[in-house]
């Protein structure tokens, strides 16, 4: 937290090799606007330009740049540029959420395993390609109000919790793969989105999910909530799973008892 809250301060110093640990550093400089490259011998990063809201373009990240990305730029609502995201980092949990000026998403790199919020409330209309290495997309692009196109959703995720919620112009869902366990508002609110298919099983489990703002959800509650574009026989499910998902519609945010009808077998 070197110069948090530095309310005057315009321009970065250059951040020596060396240095290790920038967690808040620059967090809440709201005039910033100039920051030097980014050795790749720090370690910790953590919400280090969170709230700089003058921040038009990230600093470029030196080669062999490990460090998480988590909250890194969140709230850096006039960022237009970001940078060349190394292949050596693995976390971009709350990477650019709240970058509401944030327009074109950057390339992620195969090593990156969790994307929590990471575009959530950003302007991008078109999502990156979603490696393989990702297991958590939980929010990712919650209230991408200008997304119009989804990524292929690979396997091995497994949290799509909110993932699109109220991306309200978003017509055309993704197939979820068989590996996802947790769908908690995962479309809610996509109101465009005419037909889903689902590869997985239904989850019945209730969790505590830190995400969520009281109390526990089933691992699919609300799921398809509000989304009015989904008429009968929209949702396409495996055929050994066609019942249990008609029976737990209601728990989907399929309200009516006809709501289960949306449900075919694939």
């Amino acid at each position: 937290g070197c110069f948090y809250g530095c309310a005057r301060l315009t321009q970065a110093p250059k951040i020596p090799n060396g240095v290790k640990d920038m967690r808040d550093c620059f967090s809440s400089c709201a005039k910033l606007t100039y920051v030097p490259e980014i050795p790749a011998t720090i370690e910790n990063i953590d919400r280090c330009f969170t709230d700089c809201i003058s921040l038009t373009q990230a600093p470029k990240l030196q080669d062999g740049f490990k460090a998480g990305l988590s909250e890194c730029f969140a709230g850096c609502t006039s960022l237009t540029e970001v940078p060349e995201i190394p292949a050596t980092v693995t976390a971009m949990s709350e990477c650019f959420k709240g970058c509401t000026s944030l327009t074109q998403a950057p390339v992620i790199p195969s090593s990156v395993t969790n994307m929590k919020q990471c575009f959530s409330g950003c302007k991008i209309t078109q999502a990156p390609v979603i490696p393989n290495s990702v297991t958590d997309m939980s929010y990712c692009f919650d209230s991408c109000r200008s997304l119009i196109q989804a990524p292929v959703i690979s396997e091995g995720v497994i949290d799509m919790s909110g993932c699109f919620w109220a991306c309200t112009n978003l017509s055309q869902a993704p197939v979820i793969p068989k590996t996802v366990r947790y769908m908690i508002s995962c479309f809610e609110s996509c109101e465009k989105i005419t037909t889903v298919t689902l590869k997985c099983p239904y989850n019945p489990i209730q969790i505590s999910n830190p995400n969520l703002w009281s109390g526990q959800k089933y691992a699919f509650e609300n799921a398809f909530k509000n989304c009015k574009g989904l008429g009968n026989g929209s949702i396409k499910v495996p055929a050994d799973q066609l019942q249990t998902y008609r029976l737990n519609g209601d728990k989907m945010g399929l309200e009516s008892y006809f709501g289960r009808y949306k449900f075919v077998a694939e």
